[in-house]
């Protein structure tokens, strides 16, 4: 089903092909793995070995391949990185903001080392590879679910879905459906019928991984992400069809786990999970086998079966009537579109349905669990300062001030409407700009054989940060990174190549500034991990020492300082706990919780006036209303 001319994917090996490959697999792995890239060590990691290869590549290069929009990407992205630290002048807590600017800063990095590196050619290998790193980790994440009594361990905040290695269910969600979308991009155009078998194995994996997960968010930026591919693509009905052809391994494949009662309710022993969860691993398998079996018969059929233009025109015939009487019977069933929106925004504004511990329920529940209410905050923020926001990373200490519940969050569950109340309309402009650039690549790359699965998997992502904090999670970020920076490079005009002294004497000046930036960040951030890893284990020797080490390198945070007073008074030696607490607060002074550490290392009139200023900052908190009623 394949019109004359049209693109098609070919993975012919060469170094330049295996490098794109290896880059995009490795990079999707290592930081997806590390708690989905959440924590500052990863940014710092990710960041200092991006930048630095990137300025070598400019120092070794007289002749630059970057388009237009790719440059403006890399503008854009950089003033908004330029932005968050500027916001540091006016943020609530510098602290927090320093440590926004330097998450940007990893992205930067990689958008930049990305579209250096690539060529048209190397694209679709980058994006392979991504895929190939999406269905390791998802992969290692279904298994943790399908053997728990090898694997996994109660997480007291996830309940029973399935959030590991990622660590937040919502972001390995939207990451396997990314993997849906390319593994089906790649499904429906790989030219090798070996290599076309073996992605089509990937969706039935995927797809439980994503179903365990219990999302709802994830879902429905598959289903956009799905429509955004057929419809850009100008072999749609061949994607159709092998959708069609492969989407039955894969619903049957969540059936079944919707099923395993064991693994979908809160509470099961683990004696019966782990004898579900192998039937159903065993069940995956062989569905993954008999998908890949049909992936592979199709690529044989394309080289023997010739459709022509009658046949392609009735089967769009029969998809647009199937379409059409099941857009009917919706209607008639559930009423008009109008009614339809109507109720679901009802079901957004409510709260959650009370659970009998049974998580199959929850994905037909359509309550935002309290978004509403963070967007308000957010939203206040803004209305309050509409240029430049209250500060990058300074959300939860507006909720702490704000919220109208006890809930406890640190984000927005939004990045625009964060975004906005952080960084105010030039903020968001900013973001929103660069996010953007990519669609505007789709449509100068309208024939190139990477942009069905990039753009499907790209789109999935910018719609489901809208109602999540994906941008928090480095390794979630990073697929779609990949796959807008494929777009971007699918875009670029043949034979192009800027030679320009005066362009290089501004990027390699710039770029090796930011490898220093990135080079300070590891020294301060990788020791303070380790400390806050020895404080769990009550290591408090090691813990302060890590914290020391931190300090020297980041003077500007005030963490360091916090771990160190944590550690100290954990060994006993309240009065520098005190010290350091002190110490602390003078850097970040609107962190009610270093006010709670300052209260417990204190005693008599210090310790109140500690505890009232806590609760002043956050006057909902629990612990505060009991250290004050202990008084």
């Amino acid at each position: 089903m394949e019109s004359a001319g049209s693109a098609r994917i070919s993975l012919a090996i060469d170094w330049a092909n295996t490098l794109a490959f290896c880059l995009g697999a490795l990079v999707v792995v290592a930081v997806a793995a590390s708690d989905g890239g959440y924590f500052p060590e990863s940014w710092a990691w990710l960041s200092a070995l991006t930048l630095f290869p990137a300025a070598l590549v400019l120092m070794a290069t007289d002749r630059l391949r970057l388009s237009r929009l790719e440059t403006a990407f890399l503008a854009l992205l950089l003033a908004f990185g330029g932005w968050v630290l500027l916001s540091a002048t006016w943020s609530v807590s510098v602290p927090s903001t320093a440590l926004d600017a330097q998450r940007t800063l990893a992205y930067l990095g990689t958008a930049l080392l990305l579209l250096l590196l690539l060529t048209r050619g190397t694209t679709t290998f980058l994006l392979a590879g991504a895929l190939s790193g999406v269905s390791v980790v998802a992969g290692f994440a279904c298994l943790t679910r399908l053997l728990p009594d090898r694997f996994a361990a109660f997480d007291s905040v996830a309940g029973y879905r399935l959030s590991d290695p990622i660590g937040y269910w919502n972001g390995l969600a939207i990451f396997s459906a990314m993997g849906v979308l390319l593994a089906l991009g790649f499904a429906a155009r790989v030219r090798s019928p070996l290599v076309r078998g073996f992605v089509s194995t990937l969706p039935v994996v995927l797809a439980s991984t994503l179903y365990f997960t219990f999302s709802r968010g994830a879902w429905i930026a598959l289903a956009f992400g799905l429509a955004v591919t057929i419809t850009v693509d100008p072999q749609r009905l061949r994607l159709v069809f092998t959708a069609i052809a492969l989407a039955p391994w894969s619903i049957l494949a969540v059936l079944l786990a919707a099923r395993s009662d064991a693994l979908t309710v809160v509470g099961a022993p683990l004696q019966e999970a782990s004898s579900e969860g192998r039937k159903l691993l065993l069940a995956i398998v062989v569905l993954s086998a008999v998908s890949g079996a049909v992936g592979f018969g199709l690529a044989r059929a394309d080289g023997h079966i010739a459709v022509g233009r009658r046949a392609r025109s009735a089967f769009g015939a029969v998809l647009l009537g199937v379409t059409g009487a099941a857009l009917v019977a919706l209607w008639a069933n559930a009423g008009s579109p109008y009614a339809i929106g109507t109720k679901a925004w009802d079901q957004f504004r409510a709260p959650p349905k009370e659970s009998s511990g049974d998580l199959n329920s929850r994905l037909f529940d359509l309550s935002s669990n309290g978004r509403l209410q963070h967007w308000s905050v957010a939203r206040d923020d803004f209305e309050d300062h509409p240029l430049g926001g209250r500060g990058a990373g300074t959300f939860a200490y507006s909720w702490a001030e704000r919220r109208p519940s006890s809930m406890t969050v640190l984000d927005a569950h939004s990045l625009y409407i964060e975004t906005l109340g952080e960084l105010g309309i030039i903020g968001l402009l900013l973001l929103v700009g660069g996010l953007a650039l990519p669609f505007a690549a789709a449509t100068r790359a309208r024939r190139a054989a990477v942009l069905p699965p990039a753009l499907g998997a790209y789109s999935a992502y910018v719609l489901h940060a809208g109602v999540d904090w994906d941008w928090e999670l480095t390794g979630v970020t990073l697929v779609a990174l990949i796959s807008g920076a494929c777009l971007l490079a699918a875009a670029r005009p043949e034979g192009l190549g800027v030679r320009s002294q005066r362009l290089r004497y501004v990027a390699v000046p710039l770029v090796v500034t930011l490898c220093v930036l990135a080079f300070i960040s590891v020294l301060g951030n990788v020791p303070l991990g380790r400390s806050r890893v020895a404080l769990d284990d009550s290591r408090w020797a090691e813990a302060a020492v890590q914290a020391q080490t931190a300090r020297r390198w980041a003077p500007w945070s005030s963490q360091p300082l916090q771990l160190l007073g944590e550690a100290q008074l954990g060994a006993g030696n309240v009065v520098r706990a005190r010290r350091s607490f002190r110490a602390a607060l003078e850097q970040d002074p609107a962190n009610w919780q270093l006010w709670v550490d300052l209260a417990l290392a204190s005693s008599g009139a210090e310790q109140r006036v500690a505890l009232e200023h806590a609760r002043r900052l956050n006057p909902r908190s629990t612990q505060v209303r009991e250290l004050l009623a202990s008084l």
